[in-house]
C-alpha cells in the first residue's frame, strides 16, 4: 500500500524501538539489535529495496531463539523453574512484538516506507537532477563563440568550474 504508515502504526514502531533501547539494560543485547535494524533500514533506504528489512526481521528472529536457547543452557547448569519459564517465552513473545509492532506495519506499507520512510506523512518530492549547459567543441564559425564563453565563464562563477579547467575548455574553445 503507497500510502503512509497510520500514526497507530507509527507509534507502534517507535515503541518497538524504545523497547530495542530498553534491551541495552538487559546485558547490552539491543545494542546489536539496534545496529542491526539500523543497517537495514539505511540499506533500504539507499538502495530503494524493502528486502533489507526482511533481511533484519529474519536475524531478529535468529537473535530471539539464540537467547531462548542460551538461557536454556543455562538453566541445565543452574536449575530455577522460574528461568525455566522465561527462557520458553522469550522467543514466542519477541516473535510476536517483532512482528506486531516492526515488521506488520512496515510491510503493509512497503512502498510508502522505501520512497519516504517509516514516520513521513507526505511523500518526498523528486528532485530534479542538476543540469549544466551543453557546451559544444564544435566548428567555431558555426558556433556563437561568444555564447559558449559566457556559458562556461557562468558555470565558472558559480563554481561548478575550477579555475583550472575553466582555462583548458576556454583554450579549446579559441582554437
Amino acid at each position: 500500500m503507497n500510502q503512509p504508515l497510520s500514526p497507530i502504526e507509527q507509534a507502534k514502531v517507535f515503541f518497538f524501538w524504545v523497547g530495542l533501547i530498553l534491551l541495552i539494560g538487559a546485558g547490552g543485547a539491543g545494542i546489536l539489535l539496534i545496529l542491526v535494524t539500523s543497517w537495514g533500514l539505511y540499506r533500504m533506504r539507499s538502495t530503494h529495496d524493502f528486502s533489507y528489512l526482511d533481511t533484519v526481521f529474519i536475524i531478529h528472529k535468529w537473535f530471539a531463539a539464540l537467547a531462548s536457547l542460551g538461557l536454556l543452557v543455562l538453566v541445565t547448569i543452574w536449575y530455577k523453574a522460574e528461568v525455566i519459564v522465561f527462557a520458553l517465552m522469550i522467543y514466542p513473545v519477541y516473535s510476536f512484538l517483532l512482528n506486531t509492532l516492526f515488521y506488520a506495519p512496515l510491510s503493509k506499507h512497503k512502498e510508502w516506507v522505501v520512497a519516504n520512510g517509516m514516520f513521513s506523512t507526505s511523500p518526498v518530492e523528486a528532485k530534479e537532477p542538476r543540469t549544466v549547459p551543453f557546451i559544444s567543441f564544435g566548428n567555431p564559425s558555426s558556433l556563437a563563440l561568444a555564447d559558449e564563453l559566457l556559458k562556461l565563464n557562468n558555470l565558472k562563477d558559480s563554481n561548478l568550474l575550477s579555475e583550472e579547467e575553466f582555462s583548458i575548455l576556454r583554450k579549446r574553445l579559441l582554437k
